[in-house]
């Protein structure tokens, strides 16, 4: 039987018989919040199981290239300089 709690203002009945078995408030919500994580965490892997279209084949000369898609530059630079002091060198790549 599946309860709808979005357009009711009663309590699902397994909450209602704690509520008046005198459960306390936070131990009942509590339990509620880890059993709603349990069922997702499983649809989550089930979902992840049937997830089988990874895709496969050449990807070429990955280290082939010098700048990805945005034009800036994939391949390391190291500054061996002494000075300044604790400087560092930086590309901004924005938001991710």
């Amino acid at each position: 039987m599946h309860f709808d709690i979005e357009n009711s203002e009663d309590l699902a009945p397994h909450l209602q018989r704690m509520v008046d078995h005198g459960v306390n408030g936070l131990d009942i919500m509590h339990g509620e919040l880890k059993n709603l994580m349990l069922m997702a965490d499983a649809r989550f892997t089930e979902a992840a199981l049937s997830f089988s279209t990874f895709p496969t084949g050449d990807y070429g000369n990955l280290g082939a290239a010098s700048v990805d898609a945005f034009g800036i530059s994939v391949s390391p630079a190291f500054d061996c300089l002494t000075t300044p002091t604790g400087a560092v060198s930086e590309v901004d790549l924005g938001v991710l």
